[in-house]
């Protein structure tokens, strides 16, 4: 009889467990769209001071802001 309930009770805590995992990825869900779009917002803002330096220091130094691909990546990586 003892061993009867142990089972049970594993499988109880098994299935709570279960719901606390659906819990967690339901939270998960729901926080991947205000991520991306935090994501987009630097991305424009990233873009929005690539285009600001190459157009003011295209002058001074073409190697480094001459071309906006290239100053897109100096602004996310430096």
């Amino acid at each position: 009889m003892g061993f009867y309930m142990a089972t049970t009770g594993r499988a109880v805590r098994l299935f709570s467990a279960l719901k606390d995992l659906q819990r967690l990825l339901a939270a998960v869900s729901c926080a991947v769209v205000p991520v991306c779009n935090a994501f987009v917002i630097l991305l424009i803002i990233a873009a929005m001071y690539a285009i600001l330096a190459t157009n003011f220091f295209r002058l001074r130094s073409p190697e480094y802001f001459g071309i906006y691909i290239h100053m897109c990546i100096l602004v996310r990586y430096h």
